[in-house]
C-alpha cells in the first residue's frame, strides 16, 4: 500500500514539474513584459464596478496561479458540464495581458499568441496585486477615437476627473469601451449607449458591484455628456 501511495505522489510531482515547465517556456516566448504602474491607485466606485463585472464578486484579491491550480481548473474542466470556477483576478489579468498584447502589436506588429497570453496572465497573478492591475487596465483601456484610458476618457466624454465620477459616468466609460467599433461614440449613438450603460448597471448590480438604491439612481441619470471634441472624425465616418 506504501508503494502506492509514493506511486501516486511521485506521479503527481511529475505532473506538477512539467506544468511548471510547460508555463516557464512559454512564458520565455513573451517578448516584453508589461511595466508595473507606480503609485498604482484607482478610484473605489471604478475598481468595484469593474471587479463586478469581470469577476463577479465583491471581495477584490488575486488567486496566484501555481501549477497544482491549474491541474485542478483543467480537472475540473473535464469531470463537470458546467465551467468550471476561475481563480479570483484571472480574469482581469487577462485583460492586462490583452490590453498589452494590443500595445505591443501596435508598436511592433507582434501580437501575443494565445497560450503566450495566457503564460502573461499567470505571471501577472504571481507578481501584481488588484490595485496594479486595475490601474493598468483602467490606464489602456482604449475608448474611440485616439482616446485612451479612463482617466482621459473621464475629461473628454464627460468634462470631470475621473475621481469625480459616480457610478453612472463610469459605467458609461465601460460602456463605451466595450461597444463594438461603429457604436463605440455616445453622440452619434446617445440611445444605444444609453441602453448599453443601463444594462451594465443591471449586470454590475446583480453581481453585488451596486446597490438596488445605486442603480435605480444611476438608471435615472443622463448621459451627461461634454461637449463633443471638434477635431473629432464626423458621426458616420467612422
Amino acid at each position: 500500500m506504501k508503494w502506492l501511495v509514493w506511486l501516486l505522489g511521485l506521479g503527481l510531482v511529475v505532473v506538477l514539474t512539467t506544468v511548471e515547465c510547460v508555463y516557464q517556456a512559454t512564458l520565455a516566448q513573451v517578448p516584453e513584459f508589461p511595466p508595473c504602474p507606480e503609485g498604482a491607485s484607482t478610484p473605489p466606485v471604478h475598481g468595484r464596478l469593474r471587479w463586478a463585472l469581470l469577476e463577479g464578486s465583491t471581495t477584490p484579491r488575486v488567486d496566484i496561479i501555481w501549477p497544482g491550480t491549474i491541474v485542478r481548473v483543467l480537472v475540473s474542466a473535464a469531470s463537470s458540464e458546467r465551467p468550471p470556477s476561475m481563480p479570483a483576478g484571472l480574469r482581469l489579468a487577462d485583460e492586462v495581458a490583452r490590453s498589452w498584447s494590443a500595445r505591443m502589436h501596435q508598436e511592433n506588429g507582434r501580437h501575443l499568441r494565445a497560450f503566450e497570453r495566457l503564460a502573461l496572465a499567470i505571471w501577472l497573478t504571481r507578481h501584481w496585486s488588484v490595485e496594479e492591475l486595475l490601474a493598468f487596465d483602467a490606464e489602456h483601456t482604449y475608448l474611440l477615437q485616439d482616446l485612451v484610458g479612463m482617466r482621459a476618457g473621464a475629461q473628454v466624454l464627460l468634462g470631470k476627473d475621473w475621481a469625480q465620477l459616480d457610478a453612472t459616468g463610469m459605467a458609461l466609460l465601460i460602456a463605451v469601451s466595450e461597444a463594438p467599433g461603429k457604436s463605440r461614440d455616445p453622440w452619434c449613438f446617445p440611445a444605444e449607449m444609453r441602453s448599453r450603460r443601463d444594462r451594465l448597471l443591471k449586470q454590475i448590480q446583480a453581481k453585488g458591484g451596486l446597490t438596488m438604491t445605486e442603480t435605480e439612481a444611476a438608471l435615472r441619470a443622463p448621459l451627461g455628456l461634454a461637449v463633443r471634441p471638434a477635431h473629432w472624425r464626423p458621426c458616420g465616418t467612422e
